[in-house]
């Protein structure tokens, strides 16, 4: 559905690839740069999609995005909801 979604992102057991910490600052290693870069291409890749603000950590990455439209073809498939209500599961 189309709004804002934030999102977040962790390292594989939450290791600390992303930098470091110098002077109470985040100081962005190799890896660190790469998902910044890549992070701000994104709008490139998808047009229903606008960045917002974000944050990278030491072992995660925060951000907000705007999902302007869904459609079938920018995500792959569509919405849909359960077939009948035998299938949900309310309270496990």
């Amino acid at each position: 559905m189309a709004g804002l979604y934030f999102i977040n992102i962790c390292c594989q057991n939450r290791a600390y690839f992303l930098g470091e910490i110098r002077d109470g600052q985040m100081a962005l290693n190799d890896c660190g740069k790469i998902a910044f870069e890549e992070w701000l291409k994104l709008h490139r890749r998808f047009e229903n999609l606008a960045l917002d603000v974000f944050q990278i950590v030491l072992n995660h990455m925060h951000g907000i995005i705007l999902l302007k439209h869904i459609s079938v073809k920018s995500v792959g498939a569509g919405f849909t909801h359960a077939q009948n209500e035998e299938n949900i599961t309310v309270n496990g």
